[in-house]
């Protein structure tokens, strides 16, 4: 997930500033018009992509270290699209040296999302691959232990239990005719609900009806 590169709001902050700092200059100068167009064009193409990496960083907690380097970047942009602003026209000079500052800018941006994003897109999905096999590691453990077992993770019970077969024979009419959503066993403590569940789950007829 390519929000590892956030620390926080700051990113987001900073790149809206810049895109409309674009916008204004845009608006006002015709200095540097068709590369500040095309600055902007690749700016709104990545707003979406800014967008989501905020919001899922709001559920995360990454280092700032890892998105400082990009939000000077945008501060360096943004102070240069100003600057860009006071240019005079007849100033030849110092338009051929401001239009490659932001062509080298537009090149930053692009490859940003093309390489850096990539690489910890790349990074963060195995990630999450070692987490799921842990996880998926550590379920495979928890069936073999404490007399779960099956995939549901219910106790077993003893092969022959007296008494219960009436009750049982009520609880599975109920579920497997779709008469009752939520069936509730209520007796005083020591009747047997417990074991009454238990032997519901492992039944052979409920089972293939909902596995």
């Amino acid at each position: 997930m390519a929000v590892a590169f956030v620390g926080g709001a700051a990113l987001g902050a900073v790149f809206g500033e810049l895109l409309r700092a674009v916008e204004d200059v845009v608006s006002k100068s015709a200095n540097f018009n068709s590369i500040l167009k095309q600055l902007q064009s690749t700016l709104n193409r990545v707003t979406p992509t800014i967008e989501d990496i905020e919001k899922l960083n709001r559920v995360l907690d990454r280092p700032q270290i890892e998105t400082d380097m990009f939000t000077d970047r945008l501060r360096e942009g943004q102070r240069l699209v100003l600057k860009c602003a006071k240019v005079r026209c007849w100033n030849y000079c110092a338009k051929y040296s401001y239009a490659k500052k932001l062509m080298a800018l537009e090149k930053s941006l692009l490859n940003f999302f093309i390489i850096d994003v990539a690489a910890v897109n790349y990074r963060d999905t195995k990630d999450v691959l070692v987490a799921v096999n842990r996880v998926d590691s550590k379920l495979d453990r928890m069936g073999t232990m404490g007399g779960f077992v099956g995939c549901c993770g219910i106790p077993g019970v003893r092969d022959f239990v007296v008494g219960f077969y009436e009750p049982l024979r009520v609880l599975k009419m109920q579920i497997i005719d779709g008469q009752e959503q939520v069936v509730v066993i209520s007796a005083p403590g020591g009747c047997g609900k417990t074991t009454l569940a238990k032997m519901l789950c492992h039944d052979a007829e409920i089972k293939g009806t909902f596995l």
